[in-house]
C-alpha cells in the first residue's frame, strides 16, 4: 500500500517505479507532484481517490485490468495530452474513452476528469457533490442542467478561471464555499432557491453582480465577502442574513434590505464605505443594525429598478 498523500505536491518527482506486491494506492498519493509517466503494476486493485489530480506534466499512464476500484477524481486535470492505456471493460476504460463525467447510483456527480474550458453537463443529474470540480482550472463556463437541485460543498472552490456558471431552474440550495474564489463576474440566482450556503461566493474578487430570488430565505455567513459587488437587493421574504455577509465589499454603494429580515448576524456589514447606503423601512432590523455602525440609512422603499431573479426572467421573456 502506499499511503494518502505520500507524495502529494512533490514538485519535483518525475519518475516513479512500483513494485509488483502494491495493491492499493490511496487518497491523493500522487497528487500535484510532476509525474511525466508511471505504469501501475498488475496486481493493483484500488487507486484512490484525486491519486493522480493536477499532475499536469503526466502523459502516459498505465492501468491495469486488476484494478477494480477507482476512488472519484483520481485523474482529474490530466494534461489534455495524456493517454491513459488499460485493457477493455476495465474500470479505467471509461475514463480512458472520454467518460469525463463521474455519477454514482443517486445520480449525483461526484468527480469531473475532463479539461474542456466550456462545460454543458449532462441530463440526468440530480446534484452536484462536494469538491466535484474542486480546484480545477480548466474552467472557464458551465452551463449546470436542468434537474440539478443542489451544489454540495466546495463543488466549485478555486476554479480560478471560471466566469461564467449558468444555474437551472430546479436548483434550490447552494453548498458552503460552493463557488468561492472563483473568476465569476455576475451570476443569477434562480426561483426556487431558498438558502445559500456559508462562503457560496467568498472572495469572488470579480463578482460584481448578483441577483436573488424572491424566495431566498437564508443567506449564510461571508456568502458575499470580499467580492466587487456593487448593489444587492434583498428580496421580501428573506428572514437571515448571517455574520459577515458583506465584510469587506468595498465598492458596495446600495443595499436594499426588505423588513422581513429579522436577524442579522455579527459584521455582516463591517468595513462598508462611507458611500455604503441600506436603502429600508423604518423600524426594520437593518435600519437599526445601520445605525449602530453608522452607516447612511434611506427609507426609500424599494429600487429604482426591482432586482430579483423572477424581474429578470420576466424582463428577458419580455424582450
Amino acid at each position: 500500500t502506499i499511503g494518502e498523500r505520500m507524495f502529494f505536491g512533490c514538485k519535483d518527482l518525475k519518475s516513479v517505479m512500483l513494485p509488483s506486491t502494491i495493491h492499493e494506492i490511496e487518497d491523493e498519493a500522487f497528487k500535484n507532484s510532476a509525474l511525466t509517466s508511471i505504469s501501475i503494476p498488475d496486481g493493483c486493485e484500488e487507486v484512490g481517490a484525486c491519486c493522480f489530480a493536477s499532475c499536469k506534466a503526466l502523459k502516459d499512464i498505465y492501468v491495469p485490468g486488476s484494478v477494480k476500484k477507482i476512488g472519484s477524481g483520481a485523474f482529474r486535470t490530466l494534461n489534455n495530452a495524456t493517454v491513459i492505456r488499460t485493457e477493455k471493460y476495465s474500470a479505467a476504460e471509461p475514463i480512458a474513452t472520454g467518460n469525463v463525467f463521474e455519477i454514482d447510483s443517486s445520480n449525483t456527480l461526484t468527480a469531473y476528469n475532463g479539461n474542456v474550458n466550456d462545460i454543458i453537463l449532462p441530463n440526468g443529474i440530480s446534484a452536484i457533490g462536494k469538491d466535484a470540480f474542486f480546484h480545477d482550472t480548466a474552467i472557464t463556463s458551465i452551463v449546470i442542467s436542468e434537474g440539478v437541485k443542489t451544489i454540495g460543498e466546495y463543488a466549485f472552490w478555486k476554479c480560478e478561471n471560471l466566469k461564467s456558471v449558468i444555474l437551472p431552474s430546479t436548483i434550490c440550495k447552494i453548498g458552503k464555499s460552493a463557488f468561492s474564489s472563483t473568476a465569476l463576474t455576475n451570476i443569477v440566482i434562480p426561483e426556487g432557491v431558498e438558502t445559500i450556503g456559508e462562503c457560496a461566493f467568498w472572495n469572488c474578487k470579480n463578482l460584481k453582480s448578483v441577483i436573488l430570488p424572491s424566495t431566498i430565505r437564508k443567506i449564510g455567513k461571508s456568502a458575499f465577502s470580499s467580492t466587487a459587488l456593487t448593489n444587492i437587493v434583498i428580496p421580501d421574504g428573506c428572514e437571515k442574513i448571517g455574520p459577515t455577509v458583506f465584510k469587506e465589499c468595498y465598492e458596495l454603494k446600495n443595499i436594499y434590505v426588505s423588513e422581513s429580515v429579522c436577524k442579522i448576524g455579527k459584521d455582516a456589514f463591517l468595513t462598508f464605505k462611507n458611500a455604503t447606503v441600506i436603502h429600508t423601512k423604518k423600524g426594520s432590523t437593518a435600519e437599526s443594525i445601520a445605525k449602530a455602525n453608522g452607516i447612511k440609512v434611506d427609507y426609500e422603499p424599494a429600487p429604482p429598478v426591482i432586482l430579483t431573479a423572477s424581474s429578470a426572467e420576466e424582463n428577458s421573456m419580455s424582450k
